[in-house]
């Protein structure tokens, strides 16, 4: 196996899985509840998905129903509407889904791929606490556990 040069290379992320994820919220209920209940906005990499998944649990929240409409409305109303390309965006999300009895699948790989950005952040911080060694060796290894395990 050929090594990756990792310094330039992009954070893992599926952009397929995130984009699937999406497009069932906005087509099925029982998309909503599985999404809802596994995943968070900061588990999405692309900012675009990671404000309607934020707009999704914010009106969830408050008992509105998940559609096209209902998450257009609270994107405009909180001023992301335009950033994440729109009503178009949305719309393209729903189309692009292929089926939203895979819903599982897809949250599995969006998770999978944000607990990998974790894990390469942690390895960064523990690193860096490593190599400057300004607390002692006993209170590094109780953060690097806590950043790995938490």
């Amino acid at each position: 196996m050929q090594r990756q040069d990792t310094i330039y290379a992009l954070p893992p992320h599926n952009i397929d899985a995130e984009k699937s994820v999406i497009g069932s919220i906005l087509q099925d209920g029982n998309a909503v509840s599985y999404s809802i209940e596994n995943l968070i906005a900061d588990d999405f990499y692309m900012p675009e998905n990671k404000a309607v998944f934020q707009a999704v649990t914010t009106l969830n929240s408050i008992g509105t129903p998940i559609d096209l409409m209902t998450v257009s409305n609270e994107l405009q109303r909180i001023g992301k509407l335009d950033g994440i390309g729109g009503t178009a965006y949305l719309l393209s999300v729903i189309d692009y889904v292929p089926t939203t009895a895979n819903i599982k699948s897809y949250v599995n790989i969006v998770v999978e791929k944000s607990t990998l950005r974790k894990l390469i952040t942690a390895c960064k911080n523990i690193s860096n606490s490593c190599y400057t060694q300004e607390e002692p060796l006993s209170t590094i290894l109780s953060s690097a556990e806590k950043q790995i395990y938490d």
